[in-house]
This record gives structure tokens, C-alpha cells and sequence, in this order.
């Protein structure tokens, strides 16, 4: 007899971050060109971050017998004081297998996930695009 389950979780976070702190560097680098040694010198950066984060998701999930599916969906936003805000969707879904191979207690589950985001300065604002 197959037993089927399915179920939903939604959540959501919102929250405020404030965070002050000093940065210690110790650089040292080679002269440049012909000059023989290294520069070295130590600074302090004071860094500071101010700003709403949040998010909101669901998840969908169910499973027949041995075979079960999930798919979720997130939209997050952060606005921490830099010059761009970052908001992003993510939507993944995995479908698998819960099993035995050869008396091993075996999980396949292959994945695709996908990211959209945007940033106030569009193209220039992070690694992402």
C-alpha cells in the first residue's frame, strides 16, 4: 500500500541591523619597480551598517511511497546604508528518491534552483550579474 504526505510552511523575518566595528590591516607589499624591499604599514577602518533586512517564503512539499518533491520560493530584501538596496527571488525544486540500494539506505535528489535580484545601481553592484 502507497502512503502519500504532502504539506506547506510559509514564514517570514523582518529585522533591523545595526553594527559598528573597527578593521585592522597589516599590508605589506613589494616596492615597486627596481627598488629593493617592501612597503609595510598598518591602518584602521571604522565600518559601520544600518538597515532593514526581510524576507518572505513558502515551501510546498509531498511525497507518494519512496518518491517525494519540494518546491520553495523566497523574496529577500536588505537595505544595510550602502549606496544599493539588494532584493533577490529564489525558487528551487528537488524531486527524489528515499530508498535502499543493496541494503544501503540511499536519498537521490537532484536540484535546480534559480536567483533573480536587483540592485539600485543595476549592473555595477555586485559579482551577481
Amino acid at each position: 500500500m502507497r502512503h502519500s504526505r504532502y504539506g506547506m510552511r510559509r514564514r517570514s523575518l523582518a529585522g533591523y541591523v545595526h553594527n559598528n566595528s573597527t578593521t585592522r590591516l597589516h599590508v605589506n607589499l613589494p616596492r615597486p619597480g627596481p627598488l629593493p624591499g617592501n612597503v609595510e604599514f598598518n591602518t584602521e577602518i571604522e565600518t559601520e551598517l544600518d538597515g532593514f533586512v526581510g524576507g518572505v517564503g513558502v515551501t510546498l512539499a509531498g511525497g507518494i511511497g519512496q518518491f517525494y518533491g519540494v518546491l520553495d520560493c523566497n523574496y529577500v530584501q536588505s537595505d544595510l546604508g550602502f549606496d544599493n538596496a539588494f532584493t533577490a527571488l529564489i525558487v528551487g525544486a528537488r524531486a527524489g528518491w528515499n530508498g535502499k540500494l543493496a541494503a544501503l539506505p540511499t536519498q537521490l535528489t537532484p536540484a535546480v534552483q534559480s536567483l533573480k535580484h536587483t540592485c539600485a545601481r543595476h549592473h555595477d553592484c555586485c559579482p551577481l550579474h
